[in-house]
């Protein structure tokens, strides 16, 4: 069964920018749907949902030992801390040995 959608003109040129000449409407929309799906599909491999999984584990049970205070308005200043103390390293070794 076939149904009609109704788009403004713009819509029209802009699908007709996106598909080959030989891609039908069906097709265009049909690929922009699959490419968000793509985007807000993402799923964590098994070993990264184990990791996150401990980490909400820890904060659930109030240990609070593995957090670190960042000061969110000066970013740029606070990676380079983390950085040059070695904590941003430790938590993606921390990260690895949970894979």
């Amino acid at each position: 069964m076939m149904k009609t959608i109704k788009v403004t003109q713009e819509v029209h040129s802009m699908l007709s920018e996106i598909g080959n000449k030989k891609d039908t409407y069906n097709d265009i929309i049909l690929k922009l749907i699959n490419e968000h799906n793509e985007q807000y599909s993402e799923e964590f491999e098994d070993d990264q949902a184990d990791y996150y999984n401990k980490c909400i584990e820890k904060i659930e049970n109030e240990d609070y030992s593995d957090i670190i205070e960042v000061d969110f308005d000066n970013i740029d200043e606070e990676l380079e801390r983390l950085e040059s103390e070695g904590i941003i390293w430790n938590i993606l070794k921390n990260q690895q040995n949970y894979s």
